[in-house]
């Protein structure tokens, strides 16, 4: 699985669950890397800095500030936005079926909303 970073408000359980299903996960937080309280941007940044993809809830700021960085001709890290409301397991599946597929290289897109529609 590739290493993660979640967002300062990324629900706590969804983390669990990961860890749980995937004892050997890289996972960090907001604020286990001292930016609890940092700004959308500099979590994008330090999340493609050190090749983590970026978990968050945060679907009004995140997403455009990740499209922004791409428009200037940054480094965009992977986001994934996991709507609020989705249940703790089918988060927590539902993210270690696309964190698979990324490590296997059958990501094509820097940004996924969960829960996936087919």
């Amino acid at each position: 699985m590739l290493p993660l970073l979640t967002d300062n408000d990324f629900r706590a359980p969804i983390v669990r669950a990961l860890r749980r299903l995937s004892p050997g996960a890289d996972i960090v937080s907001a604020r286990e890397i001292g930016m609890a309280l940092a700004p959308d941007e500099e979590l994008l940044a330090w999340a493609a800095e050190h090749g983590r993809v970026l978990l968050t809830h945060d679907a009004r700021t995140m997403p455009p500030t990740h499209y922004r960085r791409i428009a200037e001709g940054l480094s965009p890290p992977r986001l994934i936005l996991v709507v609020q409301s989705m249940p703790i397991g089918m988060a927590a599946e539902e993210l270690l079926l696309v964190l698979d597929a990324a490590t296997h290289g059958d990501w094509r897109s820097n940004y996924i909303r969960l829960p996936l529609k087919y």
